[in-house]
């Protein structure tokens, strides 16, 4: 099972036994009224999730599985991780008082970075206000990262979306796009991606094709 430090008050860590797999890996709170909910059959190796600040909350969705990399939050931030998705090796999410979320069946290579903020702040010498607050980043159902891409505050994934790899995705999408650049751009509309290169059609895809039905009338 997943190790657990827990350095707060007042945290609630529930993890889901059942098929759970863990390997080097770890949570690590340090602060007060942090929620984190993981399900059943997940998996995780070589990975960390480490709070630091109050009010934080994790949910991670059954059957996803984590590959190496680290999930830093700080205070008031929200994380959600929906079913079956998978990530990576050397993974990096910056959630710094703001939300990621994060749909089903999502597939991510090695080196996917989501940041909510810049980390540093950029003032105006005008008023003295900050100018870059922390922004959500919303990403729908079904997303195909390739590897080392890199996505900043404000973006927007819409489902059945695919980001190339390298690119750097700061926008908004819609449903069954292809993009990629630095930063990316929209390359192609109208397609739709599946794990096997091998099929006659994308309809013998059962997941790609329940995904089409769901959103395609949209």
């Amino acid at each position: 099972m997943i190790k657990v430090v827990d350095k707060g008050n007042f945290n609630i860590i529930k993890v889901n036994k059942m098929n759970h797999q863990s390997k080097n890996s770890s949570i690590q709170i340090l602060g007060n009224n942090n929620t984190v909910y993981i399900e059943s059959r997940c998996s995780f190796t070589n990975f960390r999730l480490i709070i630091r600040g109050d009010n934080n909350h994790v949910t991670i969705k059954r059957g996803t599985w984590f590959l190496g990399g680290a999930i830093s939050m700080a205070s008031f931030s929200k994380l959600e991780i929906g079913e079956r998705s998978s990530f990576g090796d050397r993974l990096e999410f910056v959630i710094e008082s703001a939300k990621v979320l994060i749909g089903n069946d999502c597939m991510a290579a090695a080196g996917l970075t989501i940041r909510t903020t810049d980390t540093h702040g950029i003032y105006s010498l005008d008023s003295g206000k900050l100018l870059n607050r922390p922004t959500d980043v919303i990403i729908g159902d079904y997303i195909w990262f390739g590897k080392n891409v890199t996505v900043l505050k404000g973006a927007t994934i819409g489902a059945c979306n695919i980001i190339a790899m390298e690119s750097l995705f700061t926008k908004s999408s819609g449903t069954f796009e292809l993009w990629g650049g630095r930063p990316a751009r929209r390359i192609r509309e109208n397609v739709m991606w599946s794990k096997s290169a091998h099929l006659n059609s994308i309809q013998d895809d059962k997941y790609a094709q329940m995904y089409i039905e769901k959103y395609k009338g949209r």
